[in-house]
């Protein structure tokens, strides 16, 4: 497992991670979780997109946010938390 320690390393690493065809949903996943932001210093970037993947980081204010039942058309989808807390429900 690579050392990710800046969001550049992570933006980096997911970019590499999806240069071929077959993804491993698990390794990822491993990734994501990987990363700890550093609370003091935020990323000026707000996303990067290349074709096959989006990368978005994503600021709610405070309180109760909701969204609607969507899907992502026959994508995966990865979430990490950097602060807060998060609930969801996945649906088949």
């Amino acid at each position: 497992m690579p050392k990710i320690t800046t969001f550049d390393d992570l933006v980096d690493h997911l970019r590499t991670i999806f240069e071929g065809n077959d993804i491993d949903v698990d390794y990822v996943q491993n990734i994501m979780l990987s990363y700890r932001m550093n609370t003091r210093v935020y990323p000026e970037s707000g996303g990067q997109r290349n074709g096959k993947y989006n990368l978005m980081l994503v600021c709610w204010s405070e309180g109760p946010v909701v969204t609607r039942i969507h899907d992502h058309s026959d994508s995966h989808c990865f979430m990490k938390m950097l602060t807060g807390s998060v609930h969801e429900i996945r649906y088949e």
